[in-house]
């Protein structure tokens, strides 16, 4: 019998593979240099040769572009947006970027996120190693304003759970960590802070995947803002995907 895995494309068997963090911002000079810094050194990868840097910014007026063009000039791809698109279409652009160069997996990250030094690695393989799983979450700290955990460390998210209600929220959101969250799981879906995307997964999941020319649309547009990750949560386990939250790999995200 035929799987619904069956007719999807198939991982690439190529031991370098091609990741690409996209960050979308929207005024957020406060945090961004220190989101960056964090997905340009993550350990076990090559800038440029099998790790890509896209920032999409959505016509920030706080200085956003000038600070990133000054910091890090070419070691990123920079894109800049006339108008604020919002979260979903400006991520959905930048999506069409990475695959088009190549990337077989795709890392999505808030402005105000830090990862630590081996997140990106551990989702990654995670994926690999895991047919099923067409996306990957790690564990999020709630952070301050520099980025840094709060103390004692209090949950972000852990995942995205639904309840019989049909209402999602991040698990763990606002609970102290005492070790309840530290083994890995699959989760209905993941926070749009930071979660990587598989290629066949976004490809099988895209409401357009952008072969015949029309825009790749992973994210419903219509979302502008909020919700968007939800909903492709959703799409994702009704085509037999599953999400893997991956505790080793972590976070601190600022929320506001």
């Amino acid at each position: 019998m035929q799987t619904a895995l069956d007719s999807r494309e198939k991982p690439r068997p190529d031991t370098a593979l091609k990741v690409a963090v996209i960050i979308v911002t929207f005024n957020n000079a406060d945090t961004i240099e220190t989101c960056i810094a964090s997905a340009l050194s993550q350990s076990g990868f090559s800038l440029n040769n099998d790790l890509l840097v896209l920032l999409a910014d959505n016509n920030s007026t706080d200085g956003t572009v000038d600070l990133v063009n000054r910091a890090f000039g070419e070691e990123i791809i920079l894109c800049k947006n006339s108008s604020n698109l919002g979260f979903s279409l400006a991520n959905n652009q930048e999506i069409a970027k990475a695959l088009n160069l190549g990337a077989d997996y795709v890392m999505l990250l808030n402005p105000d996120v830090r990862l630590n030094p081996n997140a990106l690695r551990y989702l990654v393989d995670a994926l690999k190693v895991d047919p099923f799983a067409g996306a990957a979450c790690p564990k999020l700290y709630r952070s301050d304003t520099a980025l840094k955990p709060i103390m004692p460390l209090q949950f972000d998210s852990t995942g995205m759970y639904m309840t019989p209600a049909l209402r999602h929220f991040d698990r763990g959101s606002n609970v102290a960590d005492v070790g309840q969250f530290d083994a890995e799981s699959y989760v209905f879906g993941a926070s749009g802070a930071a979660v990587v995307f598989s290629r066949p997964f976004i490809l099988d999941a895209a409401f357009h995947s952008g072969n015949r020319g029309e825009p790749l649309e992973l994210f419903d547009n219509s979302f502008f803002i909020y919700r968007e990750d939800a909903d492709l949560a959703w799409r994702g386990q009704w085509l037999g995907w599953k999400c893997r939250y991956v505790p080793k790999a972590v976070g601190y995200h600022r929320r506001v």
